[in-house]
């Protein structure tokens, strides 16, 4: 990590089989709630950014894309149909079923950070297991985003989350390449740029 960068987030991910896994998040130096739902929603929408890239070409990156668009679409359905209630979903456990956190040895662990330089930009720094990311990236990202909707303090801030999301599929579907680089800052600043906007109508 370069001297200006800040690990102001942090996930770990164990999965202690195929489908068993637990998520654990740090927050460095804040007992904000507000804060730390901030810092947990910038950390899955650049967690997810990050896996798409590592996976590629991958078959798992479409799986894994329309999974989270099935998210989005459940949410459009019930804020239509019920727009005053809180929206703190479970999500199908056909990708990870969400543990405590256990004292035995996990197969498989994924770390993500998220980092804040000086100027206030984030971005993220991941640790994965070798021969990775086609089994087991997808089922992290779900784990992580069943985690954040579990813990995010403001149901305001899970629907925030599942905006980010969205707006991020449709910037890969019509601008976007889930495969460069760039994207990985590039989208989940859209989708939070794009979450922000429709909140904010929505509160109008």
């Amino acid at each position: 990590m370069g001297l200006f960068l800040k690990t102001v987030a942090q996930a770990t991910i164990d999965f202690y089989s195929d489908f068993e896994v637990s998520v654990d998040c740090t927050f460095a130096d804040t007992p904000d709630n507000d804060e730390k739902d901030k810092r947990l929603v910038y950390l899955v929408a650049f967690y997810y950014s990050k896996t798409l890239y590592n996976i590629s070409n991958a078959p798992g990156a479409e799986s894994l894309m329309e999974y989270v668009q099935n998210i989005y679409e459940d949410w459009k359905a019930d804020f239509k149909n019920n727009p005053e209630r809180e929206y703190r979903p479970k999500l199908p456990e056909q990708y990870a079923y969400l543990v405590d956190k256990r004292d035995a040895k996990a197969i498989k662990t994924f770390r993500a950070d998220l980092n804040e330089s000086r100027r206030g930009t984030y971005s993220i720094s991941t640790k994965i297991p070798a021969l990775e990311p086609n089994r087991y990236s997808p089922p992290s990202v779900v784990a992580l985003i069943q985690y954040a909707l579990n813990n995010l303090h403001e149901p305001a801030q899970t629907i925030f989350l599942v905006i980010t999301l969205g707006a991020m599929n449709h910037y890969y579907k019509e601008q976007g390449n889930h495969t460069s680089m760039n994207q990985i800052m590039e989208a989940p600043q859209h989708g939070i740029q794009g979450a922000s906007q429709l909140v904010a109508g929505l509160n109008r």
